[in-house]
């Protein structure tokens, strides 16, 4: 028996999460949010013969539009070639 788990039969002992990212949202969180907002998929083709796909708000605001942008560029890296 250990300081945080109680002893067999004497309670329920609960996994303490260690290691989730900064800001990161339960599932079931998340799944609320798109309730209250539905989401649109729109196709992008990415490159040729590479589709993705891209889940947004049916409102996205200029300044989302934008702050997403940012977040793509900086997951860039200069073209191999």
């Amino acid at each position: 028996m250990t300081a945080d788990r109680p002893a067999r039969g004497k309670g329920t002992y609960h996994q303490p999460e260690v290691g989730l990212p900064a800001g990161y949202v339960p599932p079931s969180a998340a799944l609320s949010v798109e309730r209250q907002q539905p989401l649109v998929q729109y196709p992008f083709p990415l490159r040729a013969g590479l589709d993705v796909w891209l889940r947004l708000p049916r409102v996205l605001t200029v300044g989302e539009a934008e702050r997403l942008c940012r977040f793509v560029r900086g997951l860039a890296r200069e073209d191999p070639s």
